[in-house]
């Protein structure tokens, strides 16, 4: 979009030209919100779609405002995460297990020991498995094709 306004001038013709007005005339007053609306970036055309959006969001769940502001607040605060799934979902995790009578001290370095168990075990969503940026922690998986994958890397 084509901007038709700059910032600091107002074409006020009561006050001596653009960038000369004194007072809040009724030019500059039209002309500083078309700049706040050019200011935005948006196309007349997305922001009725979007207010559109909003009102219907908004007329069919009152307490949406509310929820809406909630996020906001907590997407501020840094407090927001977008969870990989719901909690309880079905995920799946690599299991590396040595069943080694004793301690051999190699546990993760015994690449082809007989007593060293790989399999992959489902299991269910829980928040604890959440690393601190909000994904699932090494060895968790979404789908049991993430899991596989891990497995023939190990």
């Amino acid at each position: 979009m084509k901007r038709l306004t700059e910032k600091d001038e107002s074409p006020c013709t009561c006050c001596g030209g653009i960038g000369h007005c004194s007072t809040d005339c009724s030019y500059k007053q039209i002309y500083d919100r078309l700049a706040e609306y050019e200011d935005i970036g948006l196309e007349p055309e997305k922001i009725v779609f979007l207010k559109n959006v909003v009102d219907d969001a908004f007329s069919a769940k009152p307490e949406f405002t509310e929820h809406i502001r909630e996020l906001l607040r907590a997407e501020k605060d840094g407090r927001l995460v977008v969870l990989p799934c719901r909690v309880g979902d079905g995920i799946y995790r690599v299991v590396d297990d040595c069943t080694f009578p004793g301690d051999c001290g190699t546990k993760r370095m015994c690449k082809g020991c007989e007593y060293r168990n790989l399999f992959i075990e489902q299991t269910r969503f829980r928040l604890y498995l959440l690393t601190d940026d909000g994904k699932l922690r090494r060895g968790y998986y979404r789908t049991r094709e993430e899991a596989e994958k891990a497995l023939e890397e190990v």
